[in-house]
């Protein structure tokens, strides 16, 4: 999420900090294959890690928007999240 981050700021030459979309891609994979993988491991946790899971997903659809609608960065987008999904305890 800080790469997604890193690309919305005003750097002259950001690739040297940023992954390629390749990277990309098989870290977003890797990401989701351990979700999968803590989901499996515990099923007991499975509501709390499904919320998790899906605080991710939002996340990192904000910040990978192209037309600069995200407002802030993943810190911004995790806290919303995590305060949204305790208020409804």
């Amino acid at each position: 999420m800080l790469d997604y981050q890193l690309r919305r700021y005003p750097l002259p030459d950001k690739t040297e900090f940023t992954l390629t979309p390749a990277q990309l891609r098989a870290l977003d994979g890797a990401i989701e294959r351990r979700f999968d993988g803590l989901l499996a491991a515990h099923l007991a946790h499975a509501e709390v890690l499904a919320k998790i899971r899906g605080s991710y997903r939002f996340v990192r659809a904000e910040l990978q928007q192209e037309n600069g609608r995200a407002q802030g960065g993943a810190e911004f987008y995790l806290s919303r999240r995590y305060s949204i999904s305790t208020s409804w305890r």
